[in-house]
């Protein structure tokens, strides 16, 4: 059981200050393993974006749906079914399983970084000042600042919406959240959970080992941004730079040192994961799926989308037993799922997932333009949840799809109604998609829009 978080937060933090730095010895840190049926971005330490919970087969309904401020990453879920969603304003809601409300957090300020729930149940931010904030027990635990260059400038302080931030007791801290700014990779934030109850943090160049209570064990700072998920791996903590670059993060070594493990030759999108403990899969350039080893630099292309021209959106999903991994993938037809296994054999699902395709520009040297903002959901069968450029969301297979008939985050404006998006990247402004239970999963929208998805399952 996950521990509650109901209460809203109120006093202050305990004493993470003190900050236990042993750069002149070896840490004994366990990786992987957060608490949730959604803890952390993508799922899992992995990053593997499949869900242990089946996905629904048929009669795909919204249960509830609640309207909250806008977010850009997907809520987590915890063991017991909670959703928790952190806005871009820094403002933590939890949800019950039928809707209402449970209790407020407030970790911010906004912008943070993706949520993750940590093996003892901690909730865990970044805020936008370079705080790590925890709550566990229902209160916040700690606030540690994690970065010691200065506060990201989307940090204003301000006179309106109050944040307790685990200050002095009775002391009101307050800002104004950024209107309409994505952090870029110097100033986003990232988090891996561990297994021991602590976790690790990046933002830009800078990455923290912190344990459960908060404190920080060791530090290191990236020759570049982090641009990626942080990855649990055998050789350390991984991620991938902007430009492609794989490094990894070896806590076992007393110099705390972030080593370059090779380059994935193109353009990273954000979307990686973990096919095992020795290699990492991105899609690169938005048109392969590669494959790098840690341990030796060495990378395959898995696949190029060889039955057709196409565009991978970098939504995808890796099926580790298997080595399978299926991409969302717009084409000039439309959009459609491609099963790639681990001998880069390419099967198409049989039922396109919608009917939106490539857009033309007509710039030059500009042939093809990708959506973005999509989002792809697996379980352990192979089957997906989705959600398109052009609004739909619904569950494939393999052989049959079945789609919900409302769009739960609208539908993106169309060239005619909005002429400035006529030659740019249209999107329905998808958060994410996270599993919340058998036959049952949340639809995260941008707007703010949070809904509940209920439908059957095969057996039932």
């Amino acid at each position: 059981m996950a521990i509650p978080l109901a209460l809203a937060v109120v006093g202050g933090a305990s004493a993470s200050w003190a900050q236990r730095v042993g750069a002149d010895r070896a840490l004994t840190v366990v990786m992987g393993s957060p608490d949730g049926v959604a803890a952390t971005e993508r799922l899992d330490v992995a990053r593997t974006n499949v869900s242990a919970q089946p996905l629904p087969a048929k009669s795909l309904r919204i249960l509830w749906t609640r309207h909250v401020p806008p977010m850009s990453h997907a809520p987590v879920v915890l063991r017991d079914g909670t959703v928790v969603v952190v806005s871009d304003e820094g403002e933590t809601l939890l949800l019950n399983t039928d809707g209402t409300d449970r209790g407020r957090l407030a970790l911010g300020p906004g912008p943070t970084s993706a949520p993750a729930v940590l093996a003892d149940g901690t909730l865990l931010v970044v805020n936008a000042t370079g705080d790590a904030v925890g709550a566990r027990h229902g209160a916040l635990s700690f606030r540690t600042h994690i970065a010691e260059g200065e506060p990201a400038p989307e940090a204003v302080e301000h006179g309106s919406v109050h944040h307790m931030l685990g200050g002095p007791r009775g002391v009101r801290r307050s800002f104004r959240p950024a209107v309409n700014q994505t952090p870029s990779s110097s100033t986003r934030a990232w988090l891996l959970p561990l297994e021991d109850g602590g976790a690790v943090a990046a933002i830009g160049r800078e990455l923290v080992s912190l344990d459960r209570d908060g404190a920080v064990r060791s530090r290191a700072v990236s020759p570049v941004p982090v641009a990626s998920p942080l990855l649990s791996t055998a050789h350390g903590v991984a991620f991938v730079s902007e430009s492609g670059e794989a490094y990894v993060w070896d806590l076992r070594t007393a110099a705390d040192a972030v080593s370059g493990r090779g380059s994935f030759g193109g353009a990273f999108d954000g979307a990686v994961a973990a096919a095992d403990d020795q290699h990492l899969v991105a899609v690169i350039d938005a048109t392969r799926l590669v494959s790098l080893d840690l341990g030796t630099g060495e990378t395959s292309t898995r696949t190029h989308g060889s039955l057709g021209p196409g565009i991978f959106t970098g939504a995808f999903a890796l099926e580790r037993s298997s080595g399978t991994t299926l991409l969302e993938q717009v084409t000039l037809l439309g959009t459609r799922v491609l099963a790639v296994d681990a001998d880069g054999r390419e099967t198409p699902f049989a039922t396109s997932l919608a009917l939106q395709g490539i857009q033309v520009s007509p710039d030059a040297g500009a042939a093809f333009l990708a959506p973005s903002h999509t989002a792809l959901l697996a379980d352990r069968s192979g089957r997906v949840a989705y959600a398109t450029v052009d609004g739909h969301v619904g569950v494939a297979s393999a052989t049959s799809k079945v789609e919900m008939g409302t769009l739960p985050c609208g539908a993106p404006p169309s060239p005619a109604s909005d002429p400035s998006r006529q030659h740019s990247r249209v999107s329905a402004g998808f958060a994410g998609l996270v599993p919340a239970g058998p036959g049952a999963f949340v639809v995260a929208c941008e707007s703010g829009r949070v809904s509940f998805v209920q439908g059957d399952r095969e057996q039932d």
